[in-house]
C-alpha cells in the first residue's frame, strides 16, 4: 500500500489534485468575500480572473525550465506556492490580498505543465494518453472535492477551508519532496537550452498535427468557461435553483468527468484510436452544450450535462497525449507549458465573453457559443486529416 502512494505516477495525481482542490475550494465561498471586503462582484471576479492570468505566463516558463534544470525542483517551488497562496486566502483583509494569492495560486498552478512533463518521461508513447487521462482525472476529482470542502466549511468562514486546502498543499509536497524521484536525463537537459519565448505558441500553432491539437484544446478549455462561471445564475434563472442544488450538480459534473479521465480514456483510445475518438467526442459535446442551454427541464439538463461531460472530457486527455508523442523529448515541457497558457487564455477569456452575452443575450447564449466554438473545432479537426 505505501509503495503505491510513494510512486511518481501517484504522487503526480496528488500535485495536481492539490491544485484543483483551492481552485474548487473558492467557487461556494466567493459570495463571503464579498460581503467581508464590501466590495461588488466585479472586484471579486477579477480577483479570481488573476489566476488564469497568471497561469497563461507561468505554465510555459515553469515548463521550459523545468526541461533545462529537471522536472522536481519545479515541482517542488510551485507546491511552495500554493501553500503560500491558501495561506493569503485564509488571511486575507482585502480584494488586494485576495488578488495577490491568486497570482499566487496562478504561478504555482504552472506546475501542472511541469506534471505533464513528468508523465510523459515516465509513461512509454502508446500508454501517453492513458498518462494524461490521469491528470485530467486529478483535475476533475479536485474540482469535485473542492467545491464540497467549500460548501461545508464555508459556513463557519474564509479560513476553515483555506487552511485544510493549504495543509493538502503541505502534504503534496512533503511527499514529493521524500519520494518524488527526478525524470530528466543530462542529455535531455543540455539540449533544452533556449529560453520560452511567447512568439513560439504561434510558432506550435503552424506545426501541422500539434497545431491542431493546441487549437482544439484552447477551444475546449473556452468553451467550458463561457458558461461554468455563470452556471449557479443559470440554474437560479432557468429552474430557480439555489446554492445547494448548483453544488450538487457541480459535483455531478466534476464525478462523471473523473470517471471519464480516469477509467474511460485508455478503453476508448484503445478501442476507436486517437483521431476517431477525438472527433466523435467533439461532436458529443457539442450536442451536450446545445441541450444544456435549450433545456426545458431537469431530465433534459441531466442529459445535457452528461454528453457535454462525456465529450468534453475526452478531448484534454486526448489532445495532450497526442501532443505529448508528437514533441521531441527535449521540448516536453515547453510544448506542455503552451498547453497550459492556452488552457489558461482560454479561461481568461471565457468568463468575460460568457458573463457578457449572458447580460446582453440570455443565459441560454454561453452555451450556444461554446457549441459554435467547438462545431468549428469539429469542422478545423476534419479538414486537419485531408
Amino acid at each position: 500500500m505505501f509503495k503505491k502512494l510513494t510512486s511518481p505516477k501517484f504522487l503526480i495525481f496528488t500535485i495536481v489534485f492539490v491544485n484543483l482542490l483551492g481552485y474548487g475550494i473558492l467557487y461556494p465561498i466567493l459570495p463571503l468575500y464579498e460581503k467581508l471586503f464590501n466590495v461588488g462582484p466585479f472586484w471579486v471576479a477579477a480577483a479570481i480572473g488573476a489566476y488564469p492570468l497568471a497561469q497563461f505566463f507561468a505554465g510555459p516558463i515553469l515548463g521550459v525550465l523545468s526541461d533545462r534544470y529537471g522536472r522536481r525542483p519545479l515541482l517542488l517551488f510551485s507546491l511552495l506556492g500554493t501553500i503560500v497562496s491558501f495561506l493569503f486566502f485564509a488571511f486575507a483583509k482585502n480584494v488586494g490580498i485576495l488578488f495577490i494569492g491568486r497570482l499566487i495560486d496562478g504561478i504555482s498552478g504552472g506546475n501542472i505543465s511541469i506534471a505533464q512533463a513528468y508523465m510523459a518521461d515516465i509513461t512509454p508513447k502508446e500508454k501517453r494518453t492513458e498518462g494524461m487521462g490521469v491528470i485530467a482525472g486529478a483535475l476533475s476529482l479536485g474540482f469535485v472535492v473542492g467545491p464540497v470542502i467549500g460548501g461545508l466549511l464555508g459556513q463557519y468562514g474564509i479560513r476553515p477551508p483555506s487552511l485544510v486546502a493549504a495543509a493538502f498543499a503541505l502534504l503534496g509536497f512533503l511527499l514529493a519532496f521524500f519520494f518524488l524521484p527526478e525524470t530528466e536525463k543530462e542529455e535531455t537537459k543540455k539540449q533544452a537550452l533556449k529560453l520560452f519565448v511567447f512568439k513560439e505558441i504561434a510558432r506550435a500553432l503552424r506545426v501541422e498535427k500539434i497545431g491542431i491539437a493546441l487549437l482544439l484544446f484552447f477551444m475546449v478549455q473556452t468553451a467550458w468557461s463561457l458558461h461554468l462561471p455563470i452556471f449557479s445564475l443559470f440554474l437560479d434563472q432557468r429552474f430557480s435553483l439555489g446554492t445547494f442544488s448548483a453544488g450538487f450538480l457541480l459535483a455531478y459534473r466534476g464525478a462523471v468527468s473523473a470517471i471519464v479521465q480516469l477509467f474511460l480514456v485508455g478503453k476508448a483510445v484503445n478501442l476507436l484510436g486517437e483521431k476517431r475518438l477525438l472527433k466523435i467526442a467533439v461532436l458529443v459535446m457539442v450536442f451536450g452544450l446545445l441541450l444544456t442551454g435549450e433545456t426545458p427541464s431537469l431530465v433534459v439538463l441531466f442529459l445535457g450535462l452528461t454528453l457535454m461531460e462525456l465529450g468534453g472530457d475526452f478531448i484534454g486527455p486526448v489532445s495532450m497525449g497526442m501532443i505529448s508523442k508528437w514533441a521531441k523529448p527535449s521540448e516536453q515541457g515547453e510544448i506542455l507549458g503552451i498547453v497550459t497558457s492556452l488552457g489558461s487564455l482560454g479561461r481568461m477569456i471565457g468568463p468575460y465573453l460568457g458573463g457578457a452575452v449572458f447580460e446582453l443575450w440570455g443565459a441560454s447564449l454561453p452555451f450556444f457559443l461554446g457549441a459554435g466554438l467547438m462545431f468549428l473545432g469539429w469542422i478545423a479537426l476534419l479538414r486537419s486529416n485531408r
